[in-house]
């Protein structure tokens, strides 16, 4: 499978941008990376990119939102381990 990293995505650039100069992110945005960074698309570099950028600009309600709906697409049907 041809993997085209995250930093060559044009989508990624416009993203940090919009970290950058502190807009809120659309839920799609946040979609879109975390679900790149679940599927091991995104480099630590770039990981680390959002994360911070995410943090410094702070976090909404509708991003972190997003970003759990991503979490939990991807748990569904994994058995989880605990009591």
């Amino acid at each position: 499978m041809n993997v085209q990293p995250v930093a060559a995505m044009s989508w990624f650039t416009v993203l940090l941008g919009d970290l950058l100069a502190r807009r809120e992110l659309s839920a799609g945005q946040v979609r879109q990376m975390m679900g790149a960074m679940m599927r091991g698309q995104s480099g630590e570099a770039e990981g680390a990119a959002f994360l911070v950028g995410l943090r410094m600009k702070g976090e909404t309600a509708g991003e972190i939102a997003a970003a759990a709906v991503v979490g939990r697409e991807r748990m569904r049907g994994q058995a989880l381990d605990g009591p």
